[in-house]
């Protein structure tokens, strides 16, 4: 056979096979504007047709080669004259123009088509559809172009993990390496953010790309993919030598401490181990890799981080916290116990507020801390903070936490009855919030007083229990028999108005029933039940008045 001969039976091959793809995809539904799940569709079927490929790649030089044969020419001809279908002229309208020397649409129709094209190429992309991306590119599709978002085929291409489709667009010359998407992250980011091993590396291997890339925050690929945990592509980038292990950011973080802050203990020992990064790098604020560790609670690195020597396990940050004090509060007994062992850490440090890691531990009610703390005989049980006066016990006794309150009284080291710069007890806060085994606790060592008065209102415990229509607090301080039932306060509100005003009737029946409650607070009492009563039936009153025909009245008490 001739050279000739063979390009013509190629060359009609080729024709044949492109009018059976073209007279298929006049199948797709006819809808305006195109879905996403056509375009999806047609790039589905693009990518099931892999001669298709081949056909329009080369098509034209076989075509060149039959030097005008009739038979070649006549075919060509009628697959140009079948192309009636709207999408495949918006599909192929470039092609022809280039390979068959035909124009089948003005330029502002050219315009609509290469947009659909772009579109198309951005389905097959998503999808990770290899062949029909390079069938798309060979049509004229952009490499570069931007969807709604902004973002080009490459970054969606990295971001979804779709390394054939990576290569196909990276093979293809045209395709911008560094562009930068919406939010300017550049591909190698998306590819280190989302840990597509495979993707880095082919992406470093081409020799174009910036390993130290920073972004708006600052952040490197290698800062994200520390973030992230992803220990093989932070090897992968620090193998190129051009990483730099230790790049602040924006806010003066580095790798080591967005990976300490996570957790990752792999990527932590990958970091130290380049022996080229600062341990105990302090940011912005103060924090450093330990800080956020400690705060986290996690054991593993922060034995690690303490391990190299290299860190000030007391550290302050800007608000005054050492680790100790962040994991204290945060329950984290593991981390307090390693922080405590090193011997280096002040147990009884105060931050910006006077508060103590005791003090935070307490209001967490974390009692293995507390106890922790505590045996280290360096720890003042009864310390008061600078902005409100209160101690341990007031934290604990208002946040409900027994187990605490029972370890911090059993010290016999802490004043039961502290008085805050309120002039509220831990019993008073007990009462208010209605910790019933709280309060017994504080009146059975015989320290508490059932009766002080605040300062700001002049409220009892009692008062505050009435208030919160806490029953078993209000009858554990009536048991006490040492306290006025009808005290009142700086506005003249005695336990029975308050009870009375939140509509707690059991309360009101307990403290009615002691027979200590004088002639014209009853009467006062009585005036705000007849109150409640008519505020009840206006309220029920006025939402009736606006019922709609058909609808079910809907009664709002107030």
């Amino acid at each position: 056979m001739s050279e000739k001969n063979a390009h013509t039976y190629i060359s009609v091959t080729c024709i044949r096979y492109l009018m059976l793809c073209s007279a298929n995809m006049v199948k797709i539904p006819d809808a305006k504007p195109w879905t996403s799940v056509h375009f999806e569709y047609c790039a589905q079927y693009l990518n099931e047709r892999p001669f298709a490929k081949y056909a329009l790649c080369y098509l034209k030089d076989h075509k060149d080669g039959c030097h005008g044969d009739a038979n070649v020419v006549r075919l060509a001809s009628q697959f140009i004259d079948g192309l009636t279908c709207i999408w495949t002229v918006y599909l192929l309208e470039r092609w022809v123009r280039f390979n068959l020397n035909k124009v089948l649409l003005n330029s502002k129709e050219a315009g609509t088509a290469e947009s659909f094209r772009n579109k198309l190429l951005n389905a097959a992309v998503m999808k990770g559809f290899s062949q029909a991306t390079e069938i798309l590119l060979i049509v004229g599709a952009n490499s570069n172009s931007r969807d709604k978002y902004g973002i080009a085929p490459l970054s969606w291409a990295v971001w979804r993990g779709h390394e054939a489709v990576v290569n196909v667009l990276l093979a293809s010359g045209k395709v911008e390496v560094e562009a930068k998407d919406s939010i300017e992250w550049k591909p190698l980011s998306c590819a280190a953010i989302r840990g597509h091993e495979a993707v880095v590396k082919v992406l470093l291997a081409m020799g174009r790309v910036d390993a130290d890339a920073t972004d708006k925050d600052g952040r490197t690929p290698l800062s994200w993919a520390a973030e992230r945990g992803h220990d093989t592509v932070v090897k992968a980038l620090l193998a190129t030598g051009k990483a730099d292990a230790d790049k602040k950011d924006e806010k003066k973080r580095t790798p080591l401490s967005w990976a300490a802050e996570r957790g990752h203990e792999a990527v932590v020992k990958t970091l130290l181990a380049t022996g080229k990064v600062e341990a105990d790098a302090e940011e912005n604020d103060g924090w450093t890799p330990l800080s956020w560790a400690a705060v986290k609670g996690h054991e593993a690195v922060v034995k690690i981080l303490l391990a190299t020597g290299n860190v000030k396990p007391d550290g302050k940050e800007s608000n005054g916290r050492t680790p100790l004090s962040w994991a204290a509060l945060r329950g984290h007994d593991a981390v307090v116990e390693m922080l405590l062992e090193t011997g280096g850490v002040e147990a009884d440090v105060e931050n910006w507020d006077g508060r103590t890691p005791l003090s935070l531990a307490a209001l967490g009610g974390h009692k293995v801390v507390i106890e922790m703390l505590l045996a280290t005989g360096k720890v003042e049980a009864d310390t008061k903070d600078k902005w409100n006066e209160r101690t341990p016990l007031s934290w604990a006794a208002e946040r409900g936490h027994e187990a605490v309150v029972k370890v911090l009284l059993a010290t016999g080291k802490v004043e039961v009855d502290a008085k805050d710069w309120e002039g509220r007890t831990p019993l008073s806060w007990a009462a208010e919030k209605g910790h019933k085994a709280v309060v017994e606790m504080l009146l059975a060592t015989g320290k508490a007083e059932a009766d002080t008065k605040d300062k700001w209102n002049g409220r009892t415990p009692l008062s505050w229990a009435a208030e919160g229509g806490h029953e078993a607090v209000v009858k554990a301080l009536l048991a006490t028999g040492k306290v006025e039932v009808d005290a009142k306060d700086w506005m003249g509100r005695t336990p029975l108005s308050l009870a009375t005003e939140g509509g707690h009737d059991t309360v009101v029946k307990m403290l009615q029933a002691t027979g200590n409650v004088e002639a014209d607070t009853q009467a006062e009492v009585a005036k705000i039940g007849t109150k409640r009563k008519a505020e009840v039936f206006i309220q029920i009153e006025v939402d009736s008045s606006n019922i709609m025909p058909g609808k079910r009245p809907r009664i709002a008490i107030d």
